[in-house]
């Protein structure tokens, strides 16, 4: 939660900027969001969508949440799902849209567009999951796709070596910024991994039948 303060300042501060330069203010946005003020949907829906995504997930998968709140679970659920899926296709139509900046490349495209996809697929496959009955699947398949979802938050643990080196974001040459952000999906998905292994290991059978009523009961509704 705390290393998703930092997109979530991040698109507050864009959000911010974009405001300003479409209320008429007289205030110009930076060169690189120019592209937004001209098509600003895709980019509103993802700034209102990441802190509902990160905040909500944080919420739905506190065992405490789950196990005493299962309603207020349930709504954290959906509240992962709708606002999951709307980032992953305004974040695809982005990476295919919009122009694309100097300091990216088509590579760096190309993968946002494939973990856009993952994502919003892996968030269908736990939807239907919980309305079949599957628990253990449904947990797997909205973990991964929240764990795709939060790359923006593992980035600065991931392009540390070259913030450290004293380029910004904006400066970096087009390689080492694609493979430091494509690091970051790539050890979201593994800690993902590791963390659902350990989780059928270390979690008995029944506890996981006990919550199979209040999920199907979410679905139904």
């Amino acid at each position: 939660m705390l290393l998703s303060l930092i997109p979530v300042g991040a698109g507050a501060i864009r959000a911010t900027q974009l405001i300003a330069a479409g209320t008429g203010s007289g205030i110009v946005a930076p060169e690189e969001l120019a592209r937004f003020v001209r098509s600003p949907w895709p980019i509103a829906t993802h700034l209102v969508g990441v802190p509902i995504f990160v905040f909500g997930g944080v919420g739905k998968f506190h065992p405490g949440v789950r196990r005493r709140w299962p309603r207020l679970h349930r709504r954290l659920g959906r509240a992962v799902v709708v606002s999951g899926l709307a980032l992953a296709v305004s974040g695809a139509w982005m990476a295919l849209r919009y122009d694309l900046p100097e300091h990216d490349s088509d590579a760096l495209n190309a993968i946002r567009v494939i973990v856009s996809s993952a994502m919003g697929t892996a968030l269908v496959l736990g939807v239907a999951a919980a309305r079949r009955g599957d628990l253990a699947s449904h947990r797997r398949w909205i973990t991964r796709g929240w764990a795709l979802g939060m790359g923006a938050a593992t980035q600065p643990l991931t392009l540390a070596p070259l913030l450290l080196a004293g380029q910004s974001p904006t400066d970096m040459d087009p390689l080492p910024r694609t493979v430091g952000m494509g690091a970051a999906w790539v050890l979201n998905l593994l800690l993902a991994e590791l963390w659902l292994r350990r989780g059928r290991s270390d979690r008995p059978a029944a506890d996981l039948r006990a919550e199979t009523p209040s999920i199907m009961a979410g679905t139904r509704s």
